[in-house]
């Protein structure tokens, strides 16, 4: 299990992130809870979680000061920050700090669950990395470089199935948005060259082919499901245009959406 944190001054939000977010789900637990920063770094000392999720205006002291004084005491874990409007454009400054992201209030249930997939494949990633680094450093007396480069092949294979999934996972929860694969690397901390390469050789497609074949398949589910009309189901997976939406349907299914929907 992931160990979390959750830092917030506002008990509502405290409480609402305590009891409704699906934490099991993504094989997390809550292990504290602090209304300020001072108590949210002695619990951070104290159970030395994987995750925490932190304000960033709270009395006394800033989520980020916090975070700051963690990072430069040898911390090693993952922050996600809370952010007002008002306090928007210091979130964004936290970056160089090595949050996961930032996220505004009032927190969307999904956005934090994607936002903690990501955490959660950076600390397996850094994981990863350390066991390779001890198995190195554990084979300089007899080296073992069989061993050494199975376990670095393993890393890597595990590093492209945690982007591939994390990808997926964005495409099926915004595939009603302008997505482009520039967008997704870059929140992904990769080059799109890169994340289109791993799309190419470990899907056999390319990233615009799986977004348009996730879309096609939800507006199946909508044509079929609802009464909406085709242009309210263009609009719900991504197409702002209905004639280019019908047009790519045609040429996927052989028929128009209306027609489709008849049969």
């Amino acid at each position: 299990m992931y160990k979390v944190v959750l830092v917030e001054d506002e008990p509502h939000i405290r409480r609402g992130l305590s009891m409704f977010i699906p934490w099991e789900e993504i094989d997390c637990v809550v292990v504290g809870q602090a209304e300020n920063a001072f108590r949210g770094a002695e619990l951070i000392q104290q159970f030395s979680p994987d995750i925490a999720v932190v304000d960033i205006m709270m009395p006394g002291k800033s989520g980020i000061d916090m975070i700051r004084e963690l990072r430069d005491a040898g911390v090693r874990m993952e922050f996600i920050l809370l952010s007002g409007y008002s306090d928007f454009e210091y979130a964004r400054s936290a970056i160089s700090l090595g949050v996961v992201d930032y996220l505004l209030k009032p927190i969307d249930e999904e956005q934090l669950m994607t936002v903690l997939r990501t955490a959660i494949a950076r600390i397996e990633k850094r994981r990863s990395i350390e066991q390779l680094e001890r198995t190195a450093e554990r084979s300089e007396a007899s080296p073992d470089g069989d061993a050494i480069m199975r376990l670095m092949r393993q890393e890597s294979l595990h590093t492209k199935d945690a982007i591939i999934a994390q990808t997926l996972q964005i495409i099926d929860e915004e595939l009603d948005t302008g997505l482009k694969i520039g967008t997704v690397a870059e929140r992904l901390n990769i080059s799109e060259s890169y994340l289109s390469k791993l799309f190419a050789s470990q899907l056999g497609s390319s990233f615009k082919d799986v977004l348009t074949a996730a879309r096609m398949k939800r507006a199946v589910k909508l044509l079929r499901e609802t009464d909406l009309r085709v242009y309210e189901i263009a609009t719900q997976v991504g197409y702002r245009d209905v004639r280019y939406f019908s047009n790519v349907f045609r040429s996927v299914f052989g028929v128009n959406p209306s027609d489709f929907r008849n049969q």
